[in-house]
């Protein structure tokens, strides 16, 4: 029996696979687990190990590394490998997580409610990281705050996810490292199906002030009142409008 081309043993129960791969937490996910007869033939059968179902917000606020208040010398973010589904709607009551998200988050077309997340609901996005089928329900006051989704994706993919701009103070003023999604920006990532909600709602900068190597595809679209800009530099100044960007609609009612 092989479970992703690794011989794990000549006779296991689900228990057993189970308890195998409970720890590594690296190989969780979409796997393939293999019989191979005597006979030569064999089966293979498509299997989804899922490290955690995260169904309340303590749960969510422990896999986030959430520290609110922020203790002294708190600040580490710790890895997060692993596959990951939200069981239910979760109202989020943390304020600054510390996250770096190598694993999938599947928010199983459920919701999550944030206000005012400092450094985004999951802080660093990286390295193959999935986030998908997710809605976030966000208030934030921009551009004190800004940052729904995460500081920074890098080198991840963030799909069929809804953004909706629900509450808190909007503001189309520009500032670097203030963006509405991300607060650093977006490096090397893929956007499928991205919706931004933001009807009668101001947004400065929507990612920030990095942006490399992004891909929009399938059916993006950000709605809002007014948007400055796509992303600015360091000082603060537009580097990326809405007409250079291409595979996402904006439907906008004043933008740069």
């Amino acid at each position: 029996i092989k479970v992703g081309g690794e011989q794990i043993g000549t006779s296991l129960s689900v228990d057993d696979i189970t308890d195998t791969f409970k720890n590594n937490t690296k190989a969780h996910g979409k796997n393939t687990v293999t019989v191979e007869f005597t006979d030569g033939t064999s089966v293979a059968v498509g299997v989804l190990f899922v490290t955690a179902e995260i169904t309340t917000d303590e749960q969510l606020k422990t896999l986030l590394n959430n520290q609110n208040p922020v203790t002294p010398g708190g600040n580490d973010c710790h890895r997060v490998d692993g596959y990951y589904v939200l069981g239910n709607n979760v109202t989020y009551t943390g304020s600054r997580n510390y996250v770096n998200l190598y694993g999938t988050f599947d928010g199983k077309g459920k919701t999550v409610t944030t206000s005012n997340v400092a450094n985004g609901l999951f802080t660093y996005i990286k390295g193959g990281a999935i986030v998908k089928n997710l809605t976030i329900n966000a208030t934030t006051s921009m551009p004190s705050y800004g940052c729904v989704i995460a500081s920074e994706i890098n080198s991840a993919t963030v799909e069929d996810v809804t953004v909706n701009y629900v509450g808190g103070n909007d503001s189309a003023t520009i500032q670097a490292n203030r963006g509405f999604l991300t607060r650093e920006g977006v490096k090397g990532a893929t956007f499928k199906n991205l919706v931004v909600n933001a009807a009668g709602k101001k947004i400065g900068s929507l990612f920030g002030t990095s942006y490399e190597r992004v891909t929009f595809v399938g059916n993006c679209s950000v709605t809002a009142a007014e948007l400055g800009c796509v992303v600015c530099d360091n000082s603060g100044a537009v580097s990326v409008k809405p007409t250079d960007v291409t595979g996402i609609t904006f439907n906008i009612g004043t933008q740069a």
